[in-house]
């Protein structure tokens, strides 16, 4: 599980840092975890690696030395990236997968919501929300985000991060 917090967190900092054009965010992406699984703890490097040849145009592959929860864990994002950086422009068609998950269903939506933000989401899916729903998700959104950045101090009435929802 480790593994996989390590992976997601430097896919979630990559996406929203870079904002890779379409064409070459695979590579790019592929490239950026190769260079930061350098700093990660010897013990978890094989499994990082595995995840990142798994990427490639094939099928995510599976290892008999790891753990079934953690193996589901590293498929759930490896999908979950695969289906990211195949539909980075809409969530509605990066969920149109029939045999996927719950876990690879919300780290698609975290991946692309650190990559593309609100406009991933079909509006038909943001107008069918109430008004009041839509407020308290901006207000949970623009707080994520805030603690994430480290900035959760500073007055909330000042916009650092404009969520419109």
């Amino acid at each position: 599980m480790i593994t996989a917090l390590y992976i997601l967190g430097d896919c979630l900092e990559w996406l929203m840092q870079v904002a890779p054009v379409n064409q070459s965010a695979h590579p790019s992406l592929c490239g950026h975890l190769q260079q930061q699984s350098l700093t990660y703890p010897a013990a978890i490097r094989p499994q990082t690696n595995r995840l990142i040849a798994s990427l490639e145009p094939q099928y995510p592959t599976t290892d008999d030395d790891q753990t079934q929860d953690s193996n589901d864990l590293m498929m759930a994002l490896a999908a979950a990236i695969q289906q990211s950086l195949t539909y980075p422009e809409n969530l509605a068609l990066a969920l149109n997968t029939s045999d996927m998950g719950v876990p690879t269903s919300i780290l698609i939506g975290c991946l692309l919501g650190a990559w593309r933000g609100t406009s991933v989401i079909p509006s038909e899916w943001i107008m069918s929300l109430p008004n009041t729903s839509r407020q308290t998700l901006n207000q949970t959104a623009q707080q994520l985000y805030r603690n994430w950045a480290g900035i959760n101090h500073i007055s909330a009435t000042f916009e650092v991060f404009s969520l419109d929802l």
